[in-house]
């Protein structure tokens, strides 16, 4: 039995009970019993002898092995006080609070702790729309062909129990046994951090860790920032006259425009600062109307469509509870969501290209901002604090989120729509979040960095970001590269007032450089591009044979199939497809010879999609996947193949 979260503190520790103290509370008057775990029982007493007088649970039968109370003192029967409750949970932790499973109470009896109650564990999965497991899907592999619980569709599925999706060199199946398509990561190439206190960007390189351009901005204090999926630099902040105004800084020198033909005029380091207008490395400047107010989060889209010349760029605008979305190419607004009664503070896309944002009050959203219209689902986050900070998705889509004013760091799982918390006793001050595949790092105002590890969710060291005599001061943000590195800005600590940037191996848990930035870097968002997660493969295919009535594979079919329908539960976003093909023949042997048939296309042409198949014999299935984003892409979930045989049904 293992306790998921620990009891509130007792008056009463849960150790067992001193000898002499037992004694004395259970000796009567003179010596004639000798009872000394309570239960009556002992040399000399009444109920007669007592075969374990360590523990009240034994007394006159010791055939089976005692508890270790050593090891586990909350066995039953190990020694406690009567009234003592705690919660427990006797089942894998990482079912707690998914699906029906809940905690229990496990009580102190007369003979000792007893076992775990009102505990909701899981238990076989039965087709009741209900996630009986709690594994986070409800009614897998035993819903009928068609998706629900309608036993008159009959017929086969793929995607679970024996059937399950198989990976390839072009599809992955994802952590819960969906199709998708594979994904590869992307290299991030340098790292950018707004100056906010003096209206500039300082763009470092990631090899050096040195500084090797800096560029002044339209915004007098940018703040928040994202790279897009060609590497270049957004940077959004306010400007002089509290207005907001969006930033646009290339990747490298091969990237700037020569506008004038003259010759490229750019920063070659933090002493050579250009006015603004003047620096041809950054492309564009957008100041956004002040009648907007507030322009406080930003993210940047992953399409790449053939008629997407540009990223989409999104912006939270807390005063209008909406948000922006601007041509890349332009500045020009191409779409508003209004997000009534939220205020986005910060946000993120996660790997399936849902839009995750933030409002400090404690709200979390998720934003489907390519369906027409878009669709904004506000949750409550169940923080143990209502001041968010932060927010990070890892590469299976789970968000980690942070506060100023937290003790903890909370952690949600979309999937299984799952909240988790760790706690950070006496911390107050955690700021920014990265999102790594197995840990969280948090970022705290005092120079502090801590590991969350993922599974399980704990508390695996805080390490100091100081190194050489310097010791940074108001770290913010926080973003990872793809050589396993950290890199956290800091508002104060370099020389003469100046922000820190310090670069921190995972693998060592240590400081490997340290960059003198401009005054006052306050930053949020992603300095390196880690937030791109990865590059989608454009397309992949995967087929099932289906044998229908036929007695043993490979057998022609002699009881007459009816071939009825193709069922496919799954997402498919914008820029996504998923074409669904069949062939048939009288054996599987013979399915090469034929040629496969269009069925449909989602989401244009509606599952289920009807079959206009011979009766017997085998059918193939070929799902065709493609993706014209660089994240998200289809997830196929299963895949049902409606029949029915001749005879009695």
């Amino acid at each position: 039995m293992r306790s998921v979260r620990q009891p509130q503190p007792s008056a009463f520790p849960p150790y067992r009970l001193p000898i002499a103290l037992l004694l004395l509370a259970t000796t009567a008057c003179g010596d004639e019993c000798r009872d000394a775990d309570g239960d009556g029982y002992g040399d000399g007493c009444e109920r007669g002898d007592d075969c374990d007088d360590t523990l009240a649970s034994r007394n006159t039968d010791c055939t089976m092995p005692a508890p270790d109370c050593d090891d586990d003192p909350y066995a039953v029967g190990c020694t406690c006080y009567v009234g003592q409750s705690r919660e427990c949970y006797p089942a894998d932790e990482a079912t707690l609070d998914v699906g029906l499973c809940r905690m229990g109470i496990q009580r102190c009896g007369r003979a000792g702790w007893l076992a775990c109650s009102e505990a909701v564990l899981p238990t076989f999965e039965r087709c009741n729309e209900i996630d009986d497991d709690c594994d986070g899907r409800a009614d897998e592999a035993v819903r009928s062909p068609c998706g629900g619980c309608n036993d008159e569709c009959r017929g086969g599925v793929w995607g679970e129990g024996e059937a399950s999706f198989n990976a390839s060199d072009e599809l992955d199946v994802d952590t819960y046994g969906a199709l998708v398509l594979r994904s590869h990561p992307l290299a991030t190439a340098t790292v950018f951090v707004p100056n906010t206190g003096e209206g500039t960007v300082s763009a470092i390189d990631p090899d050096s860790a040195l500084e090797r351009a800096r560029y002044r901005t339209l915004a007098a204090h940018p703040t928040q920032v994202a790279i897009d999926y060609d590497g270049h630099a957004w940077v959004l902040g306010e400007t002089a006259d509290g207005g907001a105004a969006l930033s646009q800084i290339a990747v490298n020198e091969a990237s700037c425009v020569d506008r004038d033909g003259d010759g490229l005029e750019t920063s070659h380091g933090p002493d050579e600062l250009l006015p603004i207008g003047g620096d041809e490395c950054v492309l564009l400047e957008v100041a956004l109307d002040p009648e907007l107010g507030r322009a406080r989060a930003l993210a940047v889209a992953g399409l790449r469509a053939p008629d997407q010349t540009a990223a989409v760029v999104w912006v939270g605008l807390p005063d209008q509870q909406a948000l922006l979305a601007l041509d890349g190419a332009s500045g020009q607004e191409r779409k508003r969501i209004a997000t009534d009664g939220f205020e986005p503070y910060a946000m993120t896309f996660d790997p399936w290209g849902t839009l995750w944002a933030i409002d400090r009050d404690g709200l979390l959203a998720a934003v489907e901002t390519t369906l027409t219209p878009p669709t904004v689902d506000v949750l409550e986050a169940r923080l143990r604090c209502y001041v968010l900070e932060s927010i990070a998705s890892d590469q299976a889509g789970r968000l980690t989120l942070a506060g100023a004013e937290c003790e903890s760091v909370t952690r949600y799982d979309p999937s299984r729509d799952r909240w988790t918390f760790v706690d950070m006793p006496g911390v107050l001050d955690a700021r920014g979040v990265a999102a790594l595949v197995d840990d969280s790092w948090v970022t705290h105002t005092a120079g502090r960095l801590t590991r969350i590890a993922h599974d399980p969710l704990a508390v695996d060291g805080t390490y100091s970001l100081g190194s050489d005599g310097l010791v940074p001061f108001d770290s913010s943000a926080i973003s990872g590269d793809d050589s396993e590195r950290l890199w956290i800005a800091s508002g104060s600590g370099g020389p003469d007032g100046a922000g820190l940037l310090t670069r921190f191996d995972v693998a060592t848990g240590r400081v490997t450089a340290q960059t003198t930035l401009g005054f006052l870097p306050r930053p949020e968002g992603d300095l390196t591009g880690a937030r791109r997660f990865s590059e989608l493969e454009p397309e992949g295919a995967a087929s099932h044979v289906f044998t229908g009535c036929a007695q043993s594979e490979g057998s022609g079919s002699t009881t007459g199939t009816t071939w009825r329908a193709l069922h496919i539960a799954g997402v498919v976003g914008a820029g996504s497809t998923v074409e669904a093909e069949a062939r048939h023949a009288e054996t599987r042997d013979a399915l090469e010879d034929e040629t496969y048939v269009s069925l449909g296309v989602l989401p244009h042409d509606p599952s289920p999609f009807a079959l206009e198949l011979p009766k017997g014999g085998v059918v193939e299935i070929r799902l065709i996947l493609r993706s014209t984003n660089h994240h998200g892409g289809p997830r196929v979930a299963r895949v049902g193949l409606e029949w029915s045989c001749p005879g009695p049904q």
